[in-house]
């Protein structure tokens, strides 16, 4: 058996990360009012807390939205392992992420060129957009059932879901030139 590693020590390679934050902005129901006008049966108005903007006992009038973006980071090998027991023989640890007990890299995370690494980017930035979407959709169909403010944040999410695959299998049929 003969394995040969793509990059050998001090060759400089690029890796596309992925970088997620959370960004505060009015809850789409309440308009970040914190309250619902609500109308009973009877006809007796009613202002309650808005349920989908409510944390705990409080409502904040805003909620977290995942912010996701993409930057390519410049390393130097610093290790080579070889395990041809793993499912991905060959591994790397860079001196910017530490050697022998840093970050392990997998020979497909790393590019020879900033141009490489950057291509994936978008691609990498919309799976996890998705993931977090039905990570979220999952949490919503949990907590469904509290109310109609988490029912509304459910359907939206399941929306945004869709959206995209709608996105990516249009972006499939204009690669395939239908």
């Amino acid at each position: 058996m003969n394995i040969t590693s793509k990059y050998s020590l001090g060759d400089t390679v690029f890796a596309a990360r992925i970088t997620t934050g959370t960004v505060e902005e009015p809850c789409p129901d309440c308009l970040g009012e914190r309250r619902w006008a609500a109308v009973l049966p009877n006809g007796e108005d009613l202002e309650i807390q808005c349920p989908t903007c409510t944390f705990g006992y409080e409502s904040r009038g805003t909620v977290g939205r995942h912010d996701v973006s993409g930057e390519v980071e410049r390393l130097t090998i610093g290790s080579v392992r070889l395990d041809t027991l793993s499912k991905t023989p060959v591994e790397y640890m860079c001196h910017e992420t530490g050697v022998g007990s840093g970050r392990i890299w997998e020979e497909s995370l790393l590019y020879a060129t900033r141009e490489e690494a950057e291509a994936v980017l978008p691609a990498m930035i919309e799976e996890k957009h998705i993931a977090l979407d039905e990570r979220r959709a999952l949490s919503c169909a949990k907590k469904r059932i509290d109310g109609p403010g988490r029912m509304a944040a459910y359907y939206r999410a399941q929306i945004r879901v869709a959206k995209k695959e709608i996105a990516r299998a249009e972006a499939g049929l204009a690669r395939e030139g239908r």
